[in-house]
């Protein structure tokens, strides 16, 4: 049976305890099913006009080798957009409603998620089997998956400019159209 992970606040615990026994290190299957913004978070992905904790310890290190030593698979499923701002990273204004009308622009959730796994890769090339489910469009799940494999046999992918892209935004540049 897969350990299931509906937020990253489950495994919030373990990044305050790196060294902690945990009583699913041997867990060889893990499933995320975060929203947008777990996932933007969890793999502490750059993203201006959004409250983020940078930590000296990304929470993503918790699928490493050393806490999770076990894992064999990894699960990492999007959620659908039909829910618009409610789980859209940009959806809500600063006092926490919800942008409704015109006063809310949805992101292209294709470009959210290249840059959540562009940001996540380092976290889980190790993972013999990772697999992208859920709502990602077939061309961005092939693309991924390819280095993902690429990764593991030794052949390196240099995603140092596509991350200095993304770490370069500005506020006037998101939510991604």
């Amino acid at each position: 049976m897969p350990k299931v992970f509906t937020s990253s606040l489950g495994l919030y615990e373990i990044g305050l305890e790196m060294d902690q026994d945990l009583p699913f290190k041997s867990a060889g299957h893990v499933v995320l099913v975060f929203l947008t913004v777990d996932y933007i978070n969890f793999f502490e992905v750059p993203l201006p006009g959004l409250a983020q904790k940078p930590s000296l310890q990304p929470l993503a290190s918790c699928l490493g080798k050393d806490l999770l030593p076990g894992l064999q698979h990894l699960e990492i499923r999007f959620q659908n957009t039909k829910l618009g701002p409610a789980i859209d990273p940009w959806g809500h204004h600063d006092n926490g409603t919800m942008k409704l009308g015109s006063d809310f622009r949805t992101s292209c959730h294709k470009v959210l998620i290249d840059w959540i796994i562009l940001f996540a890769i380092d976290h889980i090339k190790h993972i013999p089997r990772v697999e992208l489910k859920g709502y990602i469009k077939t061309s961005l799940k092939q693309k991924w998956e390819a280095i993902l494999a690429d990764e593991r046999k030794g052949i390196v992918h240099d995603l140092t400019a596509e991350k200095a892209a993304a770490q370069a935004l500005t506020i006037h540049d998101v939510p991604p159209s």
